[in-house]
């Protein structure tokens, strides 16, 4: 038996991809790069400054050739992504750490530590190396220095940089020598935001373009703020999102037709009231139900979802909003998930605590959409009738059958009181902090080969050196 949900009916969806193709050749969007709009240019598109017209044969070529799913290499530990599987990848961008109680600037240490509590993770399945702005690293070296430090940490596939097109020929260079694989073999993933109404930055278009060309994933991606920076409706939001993806995913096929794309809908609720994103409203769910949807209907693997959460603490807010949005991204089975953990604060803090709680809610969410088996074994007719009416199942061994079906949380508590007393009555934050201790500490350094080591040494300073 298994949990299932139909979110949208294929008309809702016609409409919305009409409405849409609308917007695209009527409305257009804006690419601040000469050289995204000279490709565009080159293909037909009608271009007037820097907004692009495109018309629907153009999109509907463009989804022709993106693939349906895609292999991206680690340097251990390979993923699929679009295969049915969802993909969790850490947050994106905090600038603070809770810590001890308080909001904190990051420092190199904290960069370190993260990486290695993402490497040890059962949940997470890549790193990141924009998991946190260390802007205790002077800015001319720190994009090198994530990026180094995501791959010396991670046997996991790792994101790449995307602060324009110096960041990205990096990214790419430093994974492909790191990996010693020099084709268009999918390394490093690229994170592309596309700006909120209908609008794709100079930096953004560099870094799609350098990562299309090398055959490198890009995720292209819109959020916005309802009421703000897109319409006041669900639906219309759907709308202007859905346009600015497909614009990011146009020029990603025509730069490098096949280029793996992910669609990317991390649209999320908003406050009118104190003119802020919600990224832990009740709304927000929806987007990612409607995310699947759509991504489903253009075949192609979605982004979206995650443990958002508004709460500047982790506290019932951060629980109740995490659980319902983990809920909904694992429920919808979205291929590919960042702020899948840690994240606080709509998007600006991360707590490490946090982190290995919303572990043990993504593993208890997945395990309810695992379902269970029906069988003669499993409807266990024999032991029902031996231990009879008012009878006991209690063996002196836990039964493997029981292990296989019933999960055991590792951080939740079911002490009696009494034992919950006597063991000092720690809270779940608390023995989260443990557990982050832990893993720190456990965690070992992957082996390098020598030319791997030399490649790092240049992008991570001894001063720099957390080890």
């Amino acid at each position: 038996m298994r949990l299932r949900f139909n979110f949208a009916e294929k008309e809702e969806l016609d409409q919305i991809h009409e409405a849409t193709l609308d917007v695209l050749k009527n409305v257009g969007v804006n690419f601040h790069e000469k050289e995204a709009l000279d490709i565009f240019k080159a293909h037909g598109a009608r271009v007037d400054g820097n907004t692009v017209f495109i018309e629907a044969d153009m999109v509907t070529k463009a989804l022709s050739t993106a693939p349906s799913k895609f292999e991206w290499k680690g340097r251990e530990k390979s993923v699929v992504i679009g295969d049915g599987g969802s993909i969790s990848v850490p947050c994106y961008g905090p600038i603070y750490r809770l810590k001890d109680g308080e909001i904190k600037d990051i420092v190199p240490q904290d960069y370190v530590d993260v990486t290695k509590l993402h490497e040890s993770s059962s949940v997470l399945d890549a790193g990141n190396p924009n998991v946190m702005e260390p802007v205790a690293i002077p800015r001319d070296i720190r994009r090198n220095y994530q990026m180094a430090t995501a791959l010396k940490y991670h046997t996991k596939p790792v994101m790449g940089m995307v602060d324009g097109k110096e960041a990205a020929e990096m990214s790419i260079q430093m994974a492909q020598d790191f990996y010693d694989v020099h084709d268009q073999t999918p390394v490093v993933a690229g994170l592309i935001n596309v700006m909120s109404p209908l609008g794709i930055s100079t930096a953004m278009c560099e870094a799609l373009i350098t990562y299309a060309r090398a055959g490198q994933p890009v995720v292209v991606a819109e959020g916005g703020f309802p009421g703000v920076t897109l319409p006041p409706s669900i639906a219309g939001t759907l709308v202007s999102n859905n346009a600015g993806i497909l614009a990011g995913i146009t020029l990603a096929q025509l730069v490098n037709p096949g280029t793996p794309v992910v669609y990317g809908l991390p649209a999320v609720s908003g406050d009118l009231k104190v003119i802020s994103m919600a990224i832990g409203g009740a709304e927000t769910p929806l987007f990612v139900y409607y995310a699947k949807e759509i991504a489903n209907y253009y075949h192609l693997p979605v982004r979206a979802g995650g443990g958002l959460t508004d709460a500047k603490a982790v506290d019932y807010q951060a629980g109740k909003e995490t659980a319902l949005n983990l809920f909904a991204t694992y429920g919808a089975g979205i291929d590919f998930i960042i702020h899948a953990c840690g994240i606080l604060d709509t998007y600006n803090t991360i707590s490490f605590e946090k982190l290995v709680l919303d572990e043990e809610a993504a593993l208890s969410i997945k395990r309810q959409f695992k379902g269970f088996v029906v069988d003669d074994k499993h409807m266990m007719i024999e032991e029902i009738a031996k231990a009879g009416p008012g009878g006991s199942y209690i063996n002196k061994r836990t039964p493997k059958i029981y292990r296989e079906e019933f999960m055991l949380p590792k951080l939740a508590n079911r002490e009696t009181t009494q034992n919950w007393l006597k063991d000092g009555a720690k809270s779940v934050e608390a023995l989260a902090a443990d557990m982050v201790e832990e893993r720190i500490g456990n965690y070992k350094l992957p082996e390098l080969a020598d030319f791997q080591e030399k490649i790092l040494e240049k992008y991570i300073p001894q001063e720099w050196n957390a080890d």
